[in-house]
């Protein structure tokens, strides 16, 4: 029998909820023992549901939390197929994919059903789905290595990451410029440098 509280079948997730599961998911999934199959163990829902019951109330049972995941790994492996295809990118900043506008049309004449994956929405866990249900894309080891060096969550460091990118490309206008004659020629013609000329020249 289930508990008590309330028999609602389906929930409507804020976004704190979902942030706080996806937490969660991480949490276990980066546990010794915690995963099995591309995913969690029963034993590592049981944890996560309890965590979500304390925090937002009985109705978080583990069935509504497996419920809210169930395309998860679907969407994950779509997700995979649209980065391995030819002229698509993943933005790790903004949590969405990037892509010439012609390329896309191509793909969803091949694939109409595709269209949800061209905004950011289903893109926003990818990194933490990816790294849960077992996907080596997040780069685990260099994520926690960066969270145990500056003390936040992974989303707080992307949030302040992609703040600070966005400000040097406001400031590139200012302070980075092209190579000049003002640039001595021993420095111009110096294999240290000469690379970074290259790369001035095509901006």
């Amino acid at each position: 029998m289930e508990d008590s509280g309330p028999s609602r079948e389906n929930l409507t997730w804020t976004s704190e909820q979902m942030d706080y599961l996806v937490q969660l998911l991480v949490e276990q999934s980066r546990i010794p023992g915690m995963k099995s199959g591309g995913g969690l163990k029963s034993k590592a829902y049981t944890a996560i549901e309890k965590c979500m019951i304390d925090k937002f109330g009985p109705e978080f049972s583990k069935k509504k939390i497996k419920n809210k995941l169930k395309y998860s790994k679907p969407n994950l492996t779509v997700m995979k197929e649209i980065l391995n295809t030819s002229g698509f990118g993943y933005d790790p900043i903004n949590k969405c994919i990037e892509v010439d506008q012609q390329v896309w049309n191509d793909y969803i004449q091949q694939y109409p059903n595709r269209k949800k994956y061209r905004g950011p929405k289903l893109w926003r866990y990818f990194d933490e789905f990816a790294e849960v249900f077992g996907d080596s894309h997040a780069l685990n080891e260099r994520n926690r290595a960066t969270q145990n060096t500056f003390q936040h969550s992974g989303q707080t460091i992307s949030k302040y990451v992609s703040c600070v990118l966005r400000a040097i490309c406001i400031m590139g206008k200012d302070f980075v410029n092209r190579p000049n004659d003002d640039v001595p020629t021993k420095i111009r013609r110096s294999k240290r440098f000469n690379p970074y000329f290259q790369v001035f020249s095509k901006l």
